[in-house]
């Protein structure tokens, strides 16, 4: 592969790492609490895929924000991924170098994005 194609490769993974980094967190505020270090490391090690121990969890919690907050990192993250595939799959793969994008880009999105549907993308997300 090009350099294109492996830097574009490594933004999805890191994209990708982040969305479920943010997802666990948000796991850990719901259904975990400081007394059970052992459920907070068994939240990070499935969302990270890297083995956590309870003597990782301190750390996690002092990451927390409000779960209101963190859940919004991880729809911001849902629908950023899912507007930049729409709009190559609708203006092709460089979209942003397009006079067109301008036009488009605010329809596609208003067209494919409404607060139920990302609302139900983000709890299928974290099912």
């Amino acid at each position: 592969p090009d350099a294109a194609s492996q830097l574009a490769q490594t933004l999805r993974a890191r994209r990708l790492l982040e969305l479920r980094r943010a997802a666990g967190l948000v796991l850990v505020e719901l259904t975990s609490s400081e007394e059970d270090p052992a459920r907070t490391a068994e939240l990070l090690t499935r969302a990270l895929g890297i083995r956590h121990t309870p003597v990782d969890a301190p750390r996690a919690w002092l990451e927390l924000e409000r779960p209101e907050v963190s859940a919004a990192a991880v729809l911001s993250a849902l629908l950023g991924a899912a507007a930049w595939d729409g709009a190559t799959k609708a203006l092709g793969p460089a979209w942003w170098t397009s006079a067109d994008a301008t036009r488009r880009v605010p329809v596609l999105l208003e067209a494919q994005f409404d607060a139920p549907s990302a609302a139900m993308l983000l709890a299928r997300q974290l099912e």
